[in-house]
């Protein structure tokens, strides 16, 4: 954790410092939030299966160094609790949290009165642990186009696809057993037929 804090500060530091040779440009503090709950099946009013519960946190900071390039990184968060059952009683509970940092580029193709399209890139370093004390280190990069909607000076509002390119990379140590490697490449042509809630808002101030 101590090198991903260092890269995170680095990138900052890198940016900052771009951002400082033309103060005309401005600062984008901005981040996404998202919840979700998948509950357990009913047959004859007792729970069958496994209900789930999904937080996800990540606060984002962008320096811009032209009109249309910024440069920056998000803190992120993803928390996962389940519970299992079996005829109404539980027979089983668990989580998975990870936790990271993503330095982050983000290039306009344009800037049109209101509107404006963008794709962010990022490569994201996190770790995080299970109710197995297994501990979990993932490297991901993935590119997201946007459309944005400017409201008034100082607020947007952006609509993503989630990651139209992406890649990760987890490693799983556990405390007893084997562990594993596992990699991931996806390219989603048409973001509609993704198998989870496709569409992510995003709400910025523009300093």
């Amino acid at each position: 954790m101590k090198k991903l804090a260092i890269l995170v500060a680095c990138t900052l530091l890198l940016a900052g410092h771009a951002y400082a040779q033309d103060s005309s440009r401005d600062i984008i503090l901005s981040g996404n939030i998202g919840i979700s709950y998948d509950g357990a099946d009913r047959v004859d009013d007792k729970k069958n299966g496994t209900s789930t519960f999904t937080l996800d946190i990540g606060p984002q900071l962008l320096f811009g160094i032209t009109d249309k390039f910024y440069l920056g990184a998000e803190v992120f968060a993803h928390l996962n609790y389940y519970n299992e059952y079996e005829n109404g009683d539980k027979i089983d509970n668990g989580h998975k949290n990870m936790f990271g940092i993503a330095p982050t580029a983000r290039l306009y193709a344009f800037k049109w009165k209101l509107f404006g399209f963008f794709c962010d890139m990022k490569i994201g370093f996190s770790a995080g642990t299970d109710n197995d004390k297994t501990v979990f280190t993932a490297f991901s990069a993935g590119i997201s186009p946007r459309m944005e909607f400017f409201m008034g000076n100082n607020w947007s509002l952006a609509a993503s696809f989630n990651n139209l390119l992406s890649y990760t990379l987890e490693n799983a140590n556990r405390k007893s057993g084997s562990s594993y490697r596992s990699s991931e490449f996806n390219f989603r042509v048409n973001p509609m037929e993704m198998d989870y809630a496709p569409l992510k808002l995003t709400l910025s101030y523009h300093f």
